[in-house]
């Protein structure tokens, strides 16, 4: 959004944006690039997204796998988790010992998968079945 034609014009970032508008949001990144013109040195004010790019910091001996997963899967996972758990209707979850609150919210989420970035295009191929998956898991309302 910007304040006319002037040069002073007011920029608003996307996230902000949701967020105004009541929307939970999560940006996540399967890899722990904090210096760099990727999506998570860009800090962009979510809700979602910190913690799982915590996961990915730690020391692992297999490039991008973590455990027996890849690291496309563990943001797969955690992707349906957030969309699960703000796609409940009718339920409620206690948020505090005093609060309850409603968990169908509307959500905005976007990923960053690290392997579409590496120069052999090889590990890129992983992806495929990785995302065909997940994106025919969505369900359609």
């Amino acid at each position: 959004r910007t304040s006319g034609k002037s040069k002073n014009a007011t920029r608003i970032w996307l996230w902000d944006r949701l967020n105004d508008a009541g929307y939970v949001t999560m940006k996540a990144e399967d890899g722990c690039i904090s210096n760099s013109n990727m999506v998570q040195s860009i800090r962009p004010n979510t809700h979602h997204g910190k913690q799982l790019h915590e996961m990915f910091c730690f020391s692992y001996d297999r490039p991008n796998c973590l455990g027996g997963k890849l690291t496309a899967e563990h943001l797969v996972d955690y992707t349906r988790q957030f969309m699960d758990t703000y796609n409940r209707s009718g339920e409620e979850v206690e948020e505090t010992s005093t609060s309850v609150v409603p968990t169908t919210r509307p959500w905005a989420a976007f990923l960053s998968f690290i392997d579409s970035h590496e120069d052999s295009s090889t590990l890129i191929s992983y992806l495929d079945g990785i995302l065909l998956n997940f994106l025919q898991d969505i369900p359609m309302e």
